[in-house]
């Protein structure tokens, strides 16, 4: 499991700060709103309508309904398909709610305007700060790409293992190969053996490495929300920056907790071979002495 899953507190405080320090800049007239304007006028002078048609079309990934309708289908894709546990499918959703009732929370108590209604390329009433689409996009986006992480790490530590689903048998036959051919072969044997146990360690950062791709693409599409607010001119940058930062907070909340519930994702088996009642699946047999035997842990 990622660090910031297993110890959220740390991070979503810094999060929280963050906001808090922005909510009161951004109430007042200082450098902050200041440098905000200027960017959302450069911006809005130099767009093409070419921009603003894509703008307006990536700014639906942040849009409540619409990313609502992505996650639930994802995640029952995904459930269906035995890549996620029914409780780490619902997270993006629930992290979703939770950052879509946030948001309006603060705006309410900030009460920022949002930039010039003449500059605007969407209708928008609501106050500024923060960004709702922002927010909204991180907490759903970064939630799935959190828990698509944590189940492939879980699955990469399993096929290593000889837990996986296709782990468990290549594991169970490899120990009877190796025993076997390290009774007849000897010397050969024993450094076949050795080779083996040395190519699992050697994959091992490949397959860490591989399982971050589902929060790279994540991140990517929260960032192209940001900015597409921006280019729109119906929010400041700051507003995006603390919309980001309350998406994250409930993101890593959300899959905190419900992994805390329910943690069978980031055990060592995935999900698909464990049991309905989430036990792990029995240790395979593994070679007991130099005859080549085979024994069951138990």
């Amino acid at each position: 499991m990622p660090r910031v899953v297993r110890h959220p507190l740390p991070l979503v405080l810094a999060c929280l700060a963050v906001i808090a320090v922005l909510g009161v800049l951004v109430r007042s007239d200082d450098v902050v709103t200041r440098w905000d304007a200027d960017v959302v006028e450069r911006i809005a002078l130099d767009r093409t309508q070419g921009t603003v048609d894509l703008a307006r079309a990536i700014t639906n990934l942040g849009d409540g309904l619409v990313l609502a309708v992505i996650l639930i289908v994802a995640g029952l894709v995904l459930a269906a398909a035995r890549v996620l546990r029914p409780v780490a499918a619902a997270a993006p959703v629930a992290s979703l709610a939770l950052g879509a009732a946030l948001a309006p929370l603060l705006k309410a108590i900030v009460e920022r305007p949002r930039p010039p209604a003449a500059l605007h390329e969407v209708v928008e009433r609501s106050s500024g700060f923060p960004s709702g689409h922002s927010a909204q996009s991180a907490a759903g986006w970064l939630a799935l790409g959190l828990v698509l992480v944590v189940a492939r790490r879980a699955g990469a530590r399993g096929g290593q293992g000889g837990t996986g689903a296709d782990g468990t048998e290549a594991g169970t036959d490899g120990a009877d190969r190796a025993g076997a051919d390290g009774t007849g072969t000897g010397a050969d044997g024993d450094g076949a053996g050795l080779a083996g146990d040395r190519a699992p360690g050697r994959a091992a950062p490949r397959a860490a490495r591989r399982a971050r791709w589902p929060l790279v693409v994540a991140a990517v599409i929260v960032l192209l929300v940001g900015i597409s607010r921006v280019v729109l001119s119906v929010h400041s940058p700051s507003d995006v920056l603390a919309g980001w930062l309350l998406g994250l907070a409930c993101a890593v909340t959300v899959v905190h907790l419900l992994l805390r519930v329910d943690p069978g994702e980031d055990r060592g088996a995935p999900a698909a071979i464990r049991s309905s009642s989430g036990a792990p699946a029995a240790d395979a047999p593994r070679p007991s002495g130099p005859g080549g035997s085979t024994r069951t842990a138990s």
